[in-house]
C-alpha cells in the first residue's frame, strides 16, 4: 500500500483541517473562559466593596450605638433633651399652677354654697322686712290722714273756741254791766 503522495496530501489537508477546528475550539473555549474569569474578577470586586461598605456602615452604627457618636449629632441630641426636660419642667409647673386655680374654684365653690342658704335666708328676711316696711308706711300713711283731719278738726274746733270765748267775753261783759246796772238800781 504505497501512499501516493497526492493522497498524503489530502491526508495531511484532512488532518490539518481537523487540527484546525480543534485549534478553534480551544481558542473559543479559552476566550469563554478569559470571560468567565473576568466577570469572576468583577464578581468578586463588586462583592468586596459591598462588603466593605458594608463592614463601614456596620462601624458607623457600633460607633453610634456605643456613645461614638459624631460630635454634630452629639450636640442636637442634648439640645433636644435639654428642650425635651425644659418641656417636662414647664408642663410640671404649669400642672401645678393649674392644680392651685382648681383648689382655689373649689374652695370658692364651696363657700359660694355655704353662703348661698344664708343669702338666701337674707333675701326672705329682707322681703319680709320690705313687706313689714309697706304696711307700716300703710299705717303712717292713715296716721297722717288722720293727723291731719285731727288737725282740721282742732282747727275748727279752736275757731268754735274762739267764738264761744269771745260770746263768753260778751256775755261775761253783760253781765258785768247788769251786775252794774243791778247796783244802780
Amino acid at each position: 500500500m504505497k501512499y501516493n503522495r497526492n493522497q498524503r496530501r489530502e491526508q495531511e489537508q484532512t488532518s490539518g483541517s481537523e487540527n484546525n477546528a480543534w485549534t478553534s475550539y480551544s481558542d473559543l473555549f479559552m476566550a469563554v473562559a478569559v470571560v468567565f474569569l473576568i466577570m469572576f474578577v468583577f464578581s468578586i470586586l463588586a462583592s468586596s466593596a459591598s462588603t466593605f461598605k458594608i463592614k463601614q456602615e456596620k462601624k458607623e452604627a457600633e460607633k453610634y450605638w456605643m456613645d461614638k457618636i459624631p460630635d454634630h449629632k452629639t450636640k442636637k441630641i442634648t439640645e433636644a433633651k435639654k428642650k425635651t426636660k425644659d418641656n417636662i419642667k414647664n408642663m410640671q409647673r404649669k400642672r401645678q399652677l393649674l392644680e392651685v386655680s382648681l383648689a382655689q374654684i373649689s374652695q370658692i365653690a364651696k363657700t359660694l354654697q355655704e353662703n348661698q342658704g344664708a343669702t338666701e335666708k337674707l333675701y326672705e328676711t329682707q322681703l319680709k322686712q320690705e313687706e313689714q316696711l309697706d304696711e307700716a308706711n300703710k299705717v303712717i300713711q292713715k296716721k297722717k290722714t288722720d293727723i291731719t283731719s285731727f288737725k282740721e278738726n282742732i282747727e275748727q274746733l279752736e275757731e268754735q273756741l274762739k267764738t264761744i270765748d269771745s260770746e263768753k267775753n260778751n256775755l261775761n261783759k253783760e253781765l258785768k254791766e247788769a251786775n252794774t246796772n243791778k247796783a244802780k238800781l
